[in-house]
């Protein structure tokens, strides 16, 4: 629960598992591929220009990131990261992109649907498909409850005009 305006609002998060893994739900990320297969030497087959992005147990796919071709990708679409326009630019931008990547695979960070709502109205806002990466859905819903309260107050106040006009009239 927080207050807004005066307004409590209850702010839920609730784990998306309908969301696409990141490199395939935007853009402007490196390429990845999914090891299922284990050579004869107990191991997955990495393939020249790949890191691996986990250290996977037994049974488990083993995630890995085309760096070769993710520079390739930086060079011609100009990715940057902070500090921006610093030295090195395409090597921190395609580092950023694999430890983003590799958090989501390591369950760093996963998706989330934000749902905000009014106790006791049906005033209610969701949003899904929100990354909790820095903290970024605590920014989204605290942006959907004030839009949220705004619009409350908003309907109060026309609520409480109309309410105003309603004068009972004599029949004669």
């Amino acid at each position: 629960m927080m207050e807004i305006k005066g307004v409590e609002v209850c702010i839920e998060y609730l784990d998306d598992s309908d969301s696409d893994p990141p490199w395939d739900n935007s853009d402007g990320h490196g390429p990845v591929r999914i090891s299922r297969t284990v050579n004869y030497t107990g191991r997955h087959t990495k393939r020249p220009g790949e890191r691996p992005m986990n250290s996977p147990c037994r049974n488990q796919y083993q995630y890995l990131y085309d760096w070769q071709e993710a520079c390739r990708l930086a060079r011609k679409d100009g990715w940057n990261t902070e500090p921006y326009d610093a030295p090195n630019q395409v090597a921190r931008a395609v580092q950023a992109d694999f430890d983003f990547l590799r958090g989501w695979i390591n369950d760093d960070w996963r998706y989330v649907g934000v749902r905000v709502t009014i106790p006791g109205t049906s005033f209610e806002d969701s949003l899904w498909g929100v990354e909790t990466y820095k903290d970024y859905h605590e920014t989204c819903a605290k942006e959907q409850a004030e839009e949220l309260v705004t619009a409350y107050l908003a309907e109060q106040k026309e609520v409480e005009y109309w309410n105003s006009r309603d004068v009972v009239t004599e029949v004669i």
